[in-house]
């Protein structure tokens, strides 16, 4: 571990640039809204394009990052990346704003693609889950302190400062890449895999649709409560913006704080397990918020646990996609990975509203469990257990 502890350092500085980078629209969009000219829901939707693009670009370029070199990938995506932030900032139209937004996404997601292939390629099967804990130490970082630093910069040197240093700190990322990159190890095409891009031979993989049907299902559950709890948390128990905002900070670091501990279970466990684990957690959290939607002591236990699971299950199901795909078709399969968990907030959020509006926070989360015990269900009677064990330590 301690051989690649560069590397480690490295891709957790591009997580957490990712997530500040997406996480900036939180606190500046009335100021974006009214620099531009502009509606606030106008604004907003720039979230969509940004998701859109972070959805769209890793699955067309997976293919090719399988058969070029990781380290070319992850060197462009951080220049793309900066280019495209620093174009957020410099935006004078709502229409220019959608524009870079998109492209902002669709590099992040490259990134976040190009790290996770690094990290497969590099790392012992057995220093899997922890190498994948330490990255996500980078975004979990992120959404513990993108917010309160992004406003403070803001309210001193204007909303345009922020995207300003997270492009510089991409810049910087990719300066540093060629350095502290391990050497380049080509990622050829499989000999029986046809010359045009494809994702067959992804998802020919052993366990690879178990995998994905699991992420989609999970994500749906996790987003769709978390995304209205703010509502629940304004509305019906009274709190203010500046309450609602600190569980939310709470259940940042809970996930930060379980990132490495779930690292170090997988690689102990195995990681169709850790993955068992963390859904099930899912569902126990999400039960609790449904039989307590009232009690904002519960809802905060409640919330806390859930993104604690949410921790494990990001950094298990990482690892695992590592495992069950040959380096010839990593990046296939971790971007159908990313595809599948933002298809599955898409739907989380999407459905969560009208059962939200139609019957309330409790009945919303009782569903959300549900997902939840489905992923859990799914995880630990159809994946192949002989595919996820770990390999034991030297």
């Amino acid at each position: 571990m301690r051989t690649h502890r560069s590397l480690l350092w490295l891709l957790a500085l591009a997580s957490f640039l990712a997530m500040a980078d997406n996480q900036l629209l939180i606190p500046l969009l009335k100021d974006i809204a009214s620099g531009l000219g502009a509606g606030v829901e106008a604004v907003g939707r720039s979230a969509s394009a940004y998701a859109l693009g972070a959805a769209l670009f890793p699955l067309l370029l997976g293919p090719a990052a399988d058969k070029g070199q990781r380290r070319r990938w992850f060197i462009a995506g951080a220049l793309a990346f900066g280019l495209s932030t620093a174009a957020i900032g410099a935006t004078g139209t709502v229409a220019q704003l959608m524009l870079a937004r998109f492209l902002a996404g669709g590099a992040s997601g490259m990134l976040g693609l190009a790290s996770f292939a690094l990290l497969g390629d590099h790392l012992p099967v057995h220093f899997r889950g922890r190498g994948a804990g330490a990255v996500f130490l980078g975004t979990f970082s992120a959404l513990l302190l993108a917010v309160p630093l992004g406003s403070v910069l803001a309210q001193a040197a204007g909303w345009r400062a922020p995207y300003m240093v997270v492009a510089v700190g991409c810049l910087l990322l990719a300066a540093l890449a060629p350095a502290l990159l391990p050497p380049a190890r080509p990622a050829a095409t499989a000999p029986s895999e046809p010359p045009h891009i494809g994702y067959a031979t992804a998802l020919r993989a052993r366990g690879a649709g178990i995998l994905l049907a699991a992420t989609l299902i999970a994500g749906a559950g996790t987003v769709g409560l978390l995304t209205y709890l703010g509502a629940h948390l304004r509305g019906p128990l009274g709190l203010s913006t500046a309450a609602a905002g600190q569980t939310y900070g709470g259940a940042a670091a809970a996930a930060l704080l379980c990132a490495p501990l779930a690292g170090r279970i997988n690689d102990t466990v195995g990681s169709r397990w850790t993955l068992f684990g963390a859904n099930l957690l899912a569902c126990l959290a999400f039960g609790l918020a449904a039989l307590r939607p009232a009690s904002l002591i519960v809802l905060v236990i409640a919330v806390a646990a859930g993104s604690a699971a949410y921790a494990a299950r990001s950094v298990s199901q990482t690892a695992l996609a590592t495992m069950l795909s040959a380096p010839q078709v990593r990046a296939r399969l971790l971007a159908l990975l990313a595809a599948a968990a933002q298809i599955g907030g898409g739907i989380g959020a999407w459905f969560g509203g009208q059962i939200f509006s139609g019957s309330g926070f409790g009945s919303l989360a009782l569903g959300c469990a549900g997902l939840s015990l489905a992923a859990a269900l799914l995880v630990g009677t159809a994946l192949p257990s002989a595919l996820t064990e770990p390999a034991p330590s030297d």
